[in-house]
């Protein structure tokens, strides 16, 4: 068996197979590097913290199994990597299992919550605004725009949190994220010089992504203690022509929505190479668990406000960002 050991955060994953093309760093990076602010190679051993063992026989019906943090798998996946269409769903994906083992991993391993969402940060006032929700609502719409403003990246796309007796901390996320080529050039096109990038001619333009590298607008924190949260649910359409703000303080509601947010990358079952159904990494203890965190961190009194907002990627959002502008 080939073998590789490596670490996200504080999480440890062991990786085997009996095909050299499943124990492949530069293409397990290449393909999480949205996912994470950092992969690091360690050593394989018998104490990692989940494995995945992929047993690559052309002679067997595919099968995957999640027992105990580990994932164990049977099937022809050489031909399958080789045929699939959609490469976010595979083994090492940006959407596959090991994006979500690996927040399995933090939160059931080292009581670490990761949130679907955009950081960006204010470092003279300690405000951290999250901007969360799911893919295609506008995240990216609103942490350009903060951006373009002087706010610092802290987050492009996953925010890991972990909730302590005396407070919060966040831990950085990835530095590169990729955006529609229709929103670049229909509603950023002014920020295509300062992102240093230029757009390619495609058929589809809103069906194309092209990957953003921010880390010339990343903040110095690597971790942030207790930090002023805002938190910012947009929905970004170009066919609004008014902006609606709603100011959400009834705390009930903001538990359920970041339980949600946090539970969605793990909570769903899935279909890995477009093909075999997986079912979801979630259960009830890292689930009660994870309730009891944020509800913790909801009446800690760090979040100072909380934001439902439908508007134009072309609006500043003044009224979320304060002062800021």
């Amino acid at each position: 068996m080939y073998n590789m050991g490596v670490s996200v955060l504080y999480a440890t994953v062991g990786i085997s197979s009996n095909n050299p093309e499943f124990v492949d760093f530069n293409e397990l990076w290449h393909h999480n590097i949205t996912n994470f602010y950092k992969i690091e190679k360690v050593q394989f051993n018998e104490h990692m913290d989940g494995y995945i063992v992929i047993f690559d026989n052309r002679q067997v019906p595919p099968y995957i199994e999640f027992i105990n943090g580990s994932v164990i798998a049977v099937g022809d996946f050489s031909r399958l990597n080789r045929e699939v269409k959609d490469r976010f769903y595979t083994f090492f994906g940006n959407q596959g299992i090991f994006l979500r083992q690996v927040i399995y991993l933090l939160e059931s391993q080292h009581n670490i919550h990761s949130l679907h969402a955009c950081g960006v940060y204010d470092p003279e006032s300690n405000d951290l605004f999250i901007i969360y929700g799911p893919s295609g609502c506008g995240k990216s719409c609103v942490m350009l725009r903060a951006i373009e403003k002087g706010l610092k990246l802290f987050s492009a796309d996953i925010l890991h949190f972990k909730v302590e007796d005396n407070g919060v901390i966040f831990f950085k996320g990835p530095m590169k994220q990729g955006v529609r080529i229709g929103t670049l050039k229909h509603h950023f096109y002014s920020m295509l010089n300062k992102l240093e990038v230029k757009l390619p001619d495609v058929p589809d333009e809103w069906s194309e992504k092209i990957r953003l590298h921010l880390e010339k607008f990343e903040t110095n924190e690597k971790e942030l203690r207790n930090p002023n949260i805002v938190i910012v649910s947009p929905w970004m359409s170009g066919e609004s022509n008014k902006t609606w703000i709603k100011e959400e303080k009834d705390n009930r509601e903001i538990i359920k929505s970041l339980f949600l947010n946090c539970t969605e990358k793990i909570g769903q079952t899935f279909l890995l190479y477009e093909y075999i159904p997986v079912q979801s990494f979630d259960n009830q203890i890292i689930a009660e668990k994870r309730l009891k965190d944020i509800k913790k961190l909801v009446k800690s009194g760090l979040i100072k406000k909380y934001y439902r907002i439908v508007a134009s990627p072309d609006n500043d959002l003044r009224e979320i960002f304060e002062d800021k502008f």
